[in-house]
């Protein structure tokens, strides 16, 4: 459990830098593959295009039965006002569809994230991240709100330090 205390941080504190990385380097690409299983052949198919600030992804996969899943993904950066935002739509095996909105803004000292997840009923929850770094004082700080469906929200609030390592 520890490790994953330390993971997650240090997982957002990515997402968080990529907003401000400067240009995306996606590729435009398509994929095709079939996976043979004890219940029949299963095919991916993948296809990316890239944009001036982003990409689009698609996915689908069908099962041998028929029913198929797909997705897509939209994802826009602005190096200069450090944002990066997501857009993704689910529709599942079973023929409902969820989605989720994702915006990762650089902050001075840190970043913010919010996400809003929807479901298939149309019921919506979201997550918001506020994390600060102060590395003068070696101490970051992270404030995470979840608002369920019904609109009730949880706070919690993580205080970290953290010392750097004296041998670079």
């Amino acid at each position: 459990m520890p490790k994953l205390l330390f993971i997650a941080p240090l997982m957002l504190s990515l997402i968080a830098l990529d907003a401000s990385a400067g240009p995306m380097k996606k590729k435009t690409f398509s994929a095709n593959s079939s996976h043979v299983t004890a219940n029949g052949t299963h095919t991916r198919q993948i296809s990316q295009q890239a944009t001036e600030n982003g990409y689009t992804r698609n996915r689908a996969t069908t099962l041998a039965n028929g029913k198929t899943k797909t997705s897509q993904k939209q994802v826009e950066r602005n190096a200069e006002a450090g944002t990066r935002q997501a857009q993704r739509s689910v529709t599942g095996f079973n023929g409902q569809t969820r989605s989720s909105d994702k915006l990762t803004t650089r902050t001075e000292n840190g970043y913010q994230h919010n996400a809003t997840y929807t479901n298939a009923e149309g019921s919506a929850v979201s997550r918001d991240v506020s994390n600060q770094v102060d590395r003068e004082n070696g101490t970051q700080s992270k404030e995470i709100t979840r608002t369920n469906a019904a609109g009730e929200s949880q706070t919690r609030v993580v205080e970290r330090n953290f010392t750097k390592d004296s041998s670079d």
